[in-house]
C-alpha cells in the first residue's frame, strides 16, 4: 500500500527578551486598510499611482466570495495585494514602521505569499527590500517574478550586518496584468544561534497527468525540506530511487533526471544529475547540496523514448524512495519507504514538438520560436515562446 508521511523533527526556541523566539514585528494584514504607520513609495506610475489594496485573497473578477486566485487569505478575513490592470509595470511599495532590532543576531522576514497568472494575462512580481538607518537606498533582498498559484510561506534572513533600532521593510508589487501579488501573516523572528537542522521531509507526487511518448522532462517525484536554524550547514550527499515503472525500457538514455531547487518551484531548479535505472534503482551520489533555511525541493523527472514498437501506451511511470534513501549530513531518511498516492501513464503520441528545436514548421507573419517574452494576452500574439503540444490517439 502506498503511503505519504512526513517526517516531523522537534525543534525548540529558547523565548527570552532578546533571544531565540523574540519577535521583533508581525503584520496579519485583517482591516480592510492600510495598516497604522505603514507607507507608500509610488516607484513607478505610467498611468496612475497604485494602491495596495486590502481584501480576502487575489484579485476577483466578479466580487463573489472565493472568486479570486488566490481564492481566500491565508489566514484571517484578509490579506494585502498588489493588483491594476496594466503590462506597463507600475509599482508601489508598501513599506513597513520602523523596526528596532538594534540587539538582533539573527532575524528571519517570513511571509505568506501568492502571484496567479492570468489565462490570457501577465503575473505580477512582488520585491523586498531593506532600508536602516544609515542606508539611503532601498536594497532588495529577494525578488519573485514567477508565478506562485497558492499560498507559500517565503523565508528571507536578514543581513545581521544591517541590523539598527529603525529597520524598514519595503513589498514592492509591479504590474504585469496579473491576479495581484498578494501577501500574509508577515513577521519578522529572531532565530539566534540555531544549529540547522531538518524539521521536515515530505516526499509527494509530482503530477498524475498522462505522459506522451517522445517527451522530456516529465516530472514524477518532489521532495520538500524544510530547514530550520542557521548555525552550520546541512548538506544534502545523496538521493535514492526505486523504480516502479512497467518497464524502465521506456524511458530515454540518460533520461532519469535529478533537478533542486532553493524553494519549492521547479522554476527555479537547476539539473543536479542525470542517469539510467539499473536493476530498477538509481543513485544520485556526491551532490554536496547545502541546503538552505526555510524551504527547498528535490524533482525527480524522466525523458520518454519514441514509441517505434507501438507497445508502451497505458505503462505506468512512478517510483518511491527507499528506506535510508536520503543521506543529509551523515544522517539517513527517511526511516520507511517513501511511496505517495498516484503514478501517471504512457500515450502514445503521433506527433509531439516541444519546440526546443526547429522541427521544419512553416512560420507567418510574427510567428517565431522564441524564449517567451511574457506578454500574455492577445499582444505580441507573435512572440509566443515555448511550448508542448502533442497529438495522441489512444488505440
Amino acid at each position: 500500500m502506498k503511503i505519504k508521511y512526513t517526517l516531523f523533527f522537534l525543534y525548540f526556541l529558547a523565548i527570552n527578551a532578546f533571544g531565540q523566539g523574540n519577535i521583533y514585528f508581525n503584520e496579519n494584514f485583517d482591516l480592510t486598510y492600510k495598516p497604522d504607520n505603514w507607507t507608500y513609495e509610488y516607484v513607478v506610475t505610467v498611468q496612475d499611482e497604485v494602491d495596495w489594496k486590502f481584501q480576502n485573497g487575489g484579485y476577483n473578477i466578479d466580487t463573489t466570495e472565493g472568486g479570486g486566485e488566490p481564492p481566500f487569505a491565508y489566514q484571517g478575513p484578509n490579506n494585502a495585494v498588489f493588483y491594476y490592470v496594466s503590462q506597463t509595470g507600475e509599482a508601489t511599495r508598501l513599506i513597513t514602521p520602523p523596526i528596532n532590532m538594534e540587539f538582533g543576531i539573527k532575524p528571519e522576514l517570513r511571509f505568506w505569499h501568492a502571484q496567479a497568472t492570468k489565462k490570457y494575462g501577465g503575473t505580477d512580481n512582488l520585491k523586498v527590500y531593506y532600508k536602516n538607518d544609515t542606508s539611503t537606498n532601498w536594497n532588495l533582498l529577494k525578488e519573485y517574478t514567477v508565478e506562485i498559484p497558492d499560498w507559500i510561506e517565503q523565508v528571507i534572513q536578514l543581513p545581521d550586518s544591517t541590523l539598527s533600532d529603525n529597520y524598514l521593510i519595503a513589498f514592492e508589487g509591479i504590474t504585469d496584468n496579473g491576479f495581484g501579488t498578494c501577501i500574509d501573516s508577515m513577521v519578522i523572528i529572531e532565530t539566534g544561534i540555531i544549529g540547522k537542522s531538518i524539521e521536515s521531509l515530505t516526499v509527494n507526487q509530482s503530477s498524475t497527468d498522462e505522459v506522451s511518448t517522445s517527451s522530456i522532462d516529465n516530472k514524477i517525484l518532489r521532495i520538500d525540506f524544510k530547514v530550520k536554524g542557521n548555525d552550520g550547514d546541512m548538506i544534502l550527499d545523496s538521493l535514492g530511487f526505486i523504480s516502479l515503472n512497467t518497464d524502465d525500457e521506456n524511458i530515454a538514455t540518460d533520461g532519469i533526471k535529478l533537478y533542486y531547487s532553493d524553494d519549492t518551484l521547479f522554476n527555479n531548479s537547476e539539473l543536479k544529475g542525470f542517469g539510467n535505472f539499473i536493476d530498477t534503482k538509481i543513485s544520485f551520489d556526491d551532490l554536496n547540496i547545502i541546503l538552505p533555511p526555510g524551504y527547498s525541493s528535490a524533482w525527480l523527472l524522466y525523458d520518454i523514448k519514441d514509441d517505434t514498437d507501438h507497445n508502451m501506451q497505458d505503462n505506468i511511470l512512478d517510483a518511491y524512495i527507499p528506506e535510508n534513501g536520503i543521506k543529509i549530513n551523515n544522517y539517513y531518511y527517511p526511516f520507511i519507504d517513501q511511496s505517495p498516492e498516484g503514478e501517471r501513464l504512457i500515450v502514445e503520441s503521433i506527433f509531439h514538438d516541444d519546440f526546443e528545436t526547429d522541427k521544419g514548421w512553416t512560420r507567418t507573419l510574427e510567428f517565431e520560436r522564441a524564449i517567451p517574452l511574457g506578454y500574455g494576452g492577445t499582444q505580441n500574439i507573435g512572440s509566443i515562446g515555448k511550448a508542448d503540444r502533442s497529438i495522441q490517439s489512444r488505440h
